[in-house]
């Protein structure tokens, strides 16, 4: 720990003797915070200790010495727990989350409970990055350490955080000001046991008001003291750089011309041993600038000088190059890699970084040598200096168009960047040289921050199949939609539609991120992300419905009743509700993977198969396990139930299937003929008939009184996973892991369609019972459902159903794909109706409004407001000039023009006291609406 923050290095320049007015101070604050009595300990003074000073006045080093001290009093027994954060500007360690993340960690390893509270944290949360920092400070500090103190209150030792350099902390785009903010007003509310010390620059002071702040003022009497025994001291370490007859008089020189900073005799000192010899009082007075910032103007001039007279090329990629990326760049870069990113040669850029070793020395970061700022002071002086002012915004631009290059190159590089997914190799790639890492984090930002880059930046951020899927990869999606929001250009269209995407989706993306062309594409039809995505080659031919997720690969699902239950490679079933989308119950019991799942069409028994070579039958009403079926010797891949659920069909990798009575769980039959393992089953609704897929390639059609084969149907190219039937028992569709479905009719054994679209292996398949839909789940980890109304036209061609994703789909029912998708309402869309030509529909929604839809253009064509709560059902006259519809919590009927859009009239029916409604709904009779409802 103290490695990574660098704490040896400012300990090294530590004088003994110097500072020790201030670690007294220390001392006794920390001693009265002890010993305060309940009431008191609360109290801002005694719980913190805040120390102001301006830039290198020695406050890093302040608190590395301070943390040696405690550690000192935690060795002799004091009842005290150290965890520190030093913040360092353009490193990971700046990031407030880094700082909460690194105390919890700390305190994990120290206070005794709290690993517990936080293993269940870090359990459901992982590394915060779906938190805000907020929530984080929350979730990581806050929580546990209340709960302890509610436990445990009197037993727990002093907890010190000491928190250094807080004025170069950040929370990505929004700057420093989330940081203070959380530390001066949240970290009060911490338990009383926990005390603070802090340090920062004297801006700072307005975050801290209620703290009371010791400081250090450059010319105070106690600093010119130390800053007199750290000159001396170092003078009478290195004794050849002046006289001893001129000791004195050279101390009073460099004590004047320091003007009290601490870090301006680091570069003093530097510039006195660049030269042989003992230097007088008089040349030091002529030489040395004045304070920092005019040691920095000093070495910048005479760097300038030699390379205009020697290397003007170099020059000019100092000026209009490095430096400028030096005080843009968001974290530290090799050398290399600064070469990458300048476009020049290797060597130039390393005789500059010579030339700059003062101000941006190259030292080990994350396990490579890097170049970093000195001090915070350098950055600053950089941008303000009038002389020598960096344009802050070049360098972005600079760093934005390497990174976009970075980008582009792995998305077209096979080594870097396989199946569009998303960088399993982006860590393995990287090289000293190698920026793409860089690129993924921060170039969405640079081209934010730069000049003249905003078509640049909606190039990158519409790359769907490269930029997003290696973002959310590596973790830093999320992190990307925050820049963009808090600092893409407001003017760009596709910036705001990209943002709305993104807001959609980044949950989904950060476990999925090979998802990402696949959700642009489902976007709706009119917006910027739907428009790109599709006019890529990549795009796939299907759409994504709803996003819910199994831990591990889903691999079969079934539907019947307002429910859906699927089984996953987690050992998992679970049973969802299609009408809110939440997830009912999970049953738990085989002890390995799930591989087939189907349900009885009441919705009440459930069948599971596994991998332990069992199936288990489920009672869904109560949850419970009513039977276990045994006998298949290697593992079951499919199972399929009757519509009476008195007997299901299983198949096995031993390449037969087996007939069960669910009342007793014999086995009844035995039917053998595929080649290979059965992978798929199912059973049509007279219960005599069942269809199996295989290995083999085929599907057979067995006749289950006389257990024979009546016919084989050929056409997939790889394993048949997945086979369902329409309950019409003509047509079935059948699902392969040649990533493609077919539907099939039964009776003439003849394919009628092939559907195409998922990214991998097809390993689930459904159909309802018109055999107008069919739901697939794939390898690709998705599953369909949260579809809360549909309604299909007259001609049953098309059908529009709405989502809780706030969208509405018009489907062709004839091909099977979705024809347009609509956005606008602003919550669930709770119904929907047709019109009978299928020229328009209406749709209703929990955001209390309604919305008319021309169905060729997908354009809204008029907003009916007018409910005060949401709207619950709808329906259309059969010419389509008049709607009605209905809110149930509202307990009111609302009669609508539709071409105008004019609410018409208004029925309440919530009249008689102590009546509950229960329901609302009309139907149109000769032209006219009757309307309905219950009361209770």
């Amino acid at each position: 720990m103290l490695q990574n923050f660098g704490v040896h290095l400012l300990l090294e320049s530590h004088v003994p003797g110097t500072r020790q007015w201030l670690f007294d101070r220390v001392d006794k604050w920390l001693e009265t915070a002890l010993n305060a009595g309940e009431d008191a300990r609360t109290l801002n003074h005694h719980r913190m200790f805040l120390l102001l000073a301006g830039p290198g006045m020695g406050k890093s080093v302040f608190s590395a010495v301070m943390e040696k001290k405690l550690e000192v009093k935690m060795q002799a027994g004091q009842r005290l727990v150290l965890v520190r954060h030093f913040f360092k500007v353009g490193e990971p360690r700046a990031q407030g989350k880094a700082m909460v993340l690194c105390l919890a960690l700390q305190l994990a390893e120290q206070l005794p409970g709290m690993a517990t509270l936080l293993w269940l944290v870090a359990k459901e949360h992982g590394s915060a990055d779906q938190l805000t920092l907020k929530d984080t400070f929350d979730k990581y500090l806050m929580e546990p350490l209340t709960a302890l103190d509610k436990e445990h209150s009197a037993e727990q030792p002093v907890v010190v955080m000491l928190l250094d350099a807080i004025d170069e902390a950040t929370d990505g785009a929004a700057g420093c000001e989330p940081v203070t903010h959380l530390v001066g007003h949240q970290m009060s509310k911490l338990p009383a046991w926990v005390k603070i010390v802090l340090t920062g620059r004297p801006q700072m002071e307005s975050c801290f008001q209620a703290w009371e702040p010791e400081w250090i003022q450059p010319s105070a009497h106690e600093n010119t003291e130390d800053m007199h025994k750290l000159l001396v001291a170092w003078l009478q370490q290195d004794g050849k750089i002046v006289s001893s007859s001129d000791f004195e008089a050279a101390v009073e020189v460099m004590l004047r011309k320091s003007e009290g900073q601490f870090i301006w005799a680091k570069f003093a000192f530097d510039q006195l041993r660049g030269r042989v010899g003992c230097w007088t009082p008089a040349e030091m007075e002529a030489e040395l600038p004045s304070g920092l910032s005019g040691m920095y103007r000093h070495i910048m001039e005479v760097l300038q000088d030699a390379l205009r007279e020697e290397n003007p090329d170099a020059l000019t990629l100092l000026r209009q190059q490095l430096l400028p990326i030096l005080v843009a760049t968001k974290s530290p870069l090799t050398s290399q890699q600064l070469a990458v990113m300048t476009g020049a040669e290797q060597h130039q850029v390393d005789l500059l970084l010579r030339l700059l070793v003062n101000m941006f020395p190259v030292r080990l970061h994350s396990g490579s040598l890097k170049v970093v700022p000195y001090h915070k002071s350098v950055l600053d002086w950089l941008a303000e200096d009038p002389q020598f002012s960096v344009d802050a915004g070049q360098g972005h631009e600079c760093l934005g168009k390497a990174c976009f290059a970075a980008v582009v190159a792995a998305k077209t590089s096979p080594s870097k960047l396989a199946n569009h997914s998303g960088l399993e190799t982006v860590s393995s790639c990287q090289t000293s040289g190698s920026i793409l890492e860089y690129a993924l984090h921060f170039g969405v930002t640079h081209l934010c921050l730069a000049h003249s880059c905003v078509k640049l930046l909606e190039d990158l951020i519409l790359d769907f199949c490269g930029l997003w899927p290696m973002a959310f990869a590596q973790g830093c999606g999320n992190g990307l939609l925050k820049d963009l929001i808090a600092l893409g250009p407001t003017t760009s269209a596709v910036v705001k539609d990209v943002v709305r995407w993104l807001r959609l989706t980044s949950s989904y993306l950060s476990v999925h991120p090979r998802a990402a062309l696949q959700l642009a594409c489902d976007s709706p039809r009119n917006s910027v992300v739907a428009k790109h995505a599709n006019s890529l080659p990549e795009k796939p031919q299907a759409k994504l419905v709803t996003r819910e997720r199994h831990k591990e690969f889903v691999t079969s699902v079934a539907m019947n009743a307002g429910i859906a239950v699927s089984g996953s490679s987690d050992t998992e079933v679970r049973v969802w509700d299609l009408d809110s989308g939440f997830c009912k119950d999970t049953l738990s019991g085989h002890a390995k993977a799930v591989t087939s799942v189907a349900v009885s069409s009441d919705a009440r028994i459930c069948v599971p198969g596994s991998g332990d070579k069992t199936l288990r039958v489920w009672d869904l009403d109560s949850g419970f396990c009513k039977n276990s079926l045994s006998g298949h010797t290697k593992k079951v891949t499919s199972v399929a139930v009757c519509m009476d659920a008195r007997i299901c069909v299983s198949g096995s990798s031993e390449k037969t299937l087996r007939v069960w009575d669910l009342e007793n769980g014999a086995c009844t039959a035995i039917l053998r003929g595929h080649t290979e393992e059965v992978a798929s089953v199912a059973v049509c609704s007279d219960a005599r008939i069942c269809l199996s897929g295989s290995g083999d390639g085929t599907l057979r059609v067995w006749d289950l009184e006389s257990g024979t084969c009546k016919a084989t149907l050929a056409g997939h190219d790889d394993i048949v996973t997945s086979v369902a039937v329409s309950s019409n028992a003509r047509t079935c569709v059948s699902g392969s892991w040649d990533k493609t479905l077919r539907v099939w009719d039964k009776e003439s054994g003849t394919c009628k369609a092939t559907l195409a679209g998922h990214s991998h292996w097809v390993t689930s398949v459904a159909v309802t019972p018109d055999a107008r839909t069919c739901v697939s789940g794939s390898s690709d980890d998705t599953l369909s459902h949260m579809v809360t109304s549909v309604a299909v036209s007259s001609d049953a061609r098309t059908c529009v159903s709405g989502s809780c994703d706030e969208t509405l789909r018009v489907w062709d029912l004839v091909s099977g794909f979705c024809k347009d998708t609509s956005l606008g309402h602003t919550d669930h869309v709770t119904c929907v109706a047709v019109s009978l030509d299928a020229g328009i529909c209406v749709s209703g929604s929990s955001d209390k409004t309604l919305r008319v839809w021309d169905l060729q253009s997908g354009a809204c064509k008029a907003t009916l407001s007018g409910h005060t709560k949401a709207v619950t059902s709808v329906s259309m006259s059969p010419d389509a000039r008049i709607c009605v519809s209905s809110s149930l919590e509202e307990r009111s009927h609302r009669k609508w023009d539709v071409t105008s859009g004019k609410e018409l009239d208004c029925v309440f029916s919530g009249g008689k006291e102590g009546k509950q409604l229960h329901a609302l709904a009309h139907s149109w009779k000769g032209g006219h609406a009757v309307l309905m409802w219950a009361v209770a």
